[in-house]
């Protein structure tokens, strides 16, 4: 309890990334911190979730985070455990303000100019009714757009070499006189 006592907060916060939808007169997302506030590619980013609990969700929800890019491309899963695995929204109490922190690595691939973060909870196949707020066609809460910082330099192609067996291994001097040597391209 005290790693989920240190995420009930007493009163809203303010995000960044203010939201305020209501999942099914259950839960309020209040909205999303973002660190650093312009990811990079390859990096970490730290995502802090602000959900604030009007009557308990049931047994059975979680909430999910989705991140992508522009027209759906590149999704990411970053679903996890709420509250470090700590408070599973089962456990939330009407009147709770819970803050969620997770680490994402953005992929050092990444090739858009923004990262999207949709949120919301689930259950099986599916998803609690967003009743109001910004949402997708696939009923997720859309959490933010976020920039992203341009890679320095573009992601060179890995070298390769192929190294090929032979029959007998050169001797092991320092000298490179021994015939398997000028075999070897």
């Amino acid at each position: 309890m005290k790693v989920a006592k240190q995420n009930l907060l007493a009163t809203a916060p303010t995000p960044k990334y203010a939201v305020n939808a209501d999942l099914d007169g259950k839960v309020v997302y209040l909205g999303l911190d973002v660190d650093p506030a312009t990811p990079e590619p390859g990096r970490d980013i730290k995502l802090t979730h602000y959900w604030k609990v009007v009557a308990p969700v049931g047994d059975g929800w979680k909430p999910f985070t989705h991140l992508e890019g522009p027209n759906h491309q590149n999704y990411i899963n970053a679903d996890h455990a709420p509250v470090k695995g700590k408070y599973p929204a089962s456990a939330w109490k009407a009147g709770d303000i819970v803050r969620d922190e997770h680490i994402v690595r953005l992929p050092p691939n990444w090739s858009h100019d923004t990262l999207m973060v949709f949120t919301g909870f689930w259950k099986g196949a599916e998803r609690m009714p967003v009743k109001s707020g910004p949402k997708d066609e696939g009923g997720r809460i859309i959490a933010a757009v976020i920039p992203v910082k341009a890679s320095a330099k573009p992601v060179a192609a890995r070298k390769r070499y192929v190294a090929r067996h032979v029959a007998k291994g050169p001797k092991l001097d320092g000298k490179l006189d021994d015939a398997v040597w000028n075999e070897a391209p």
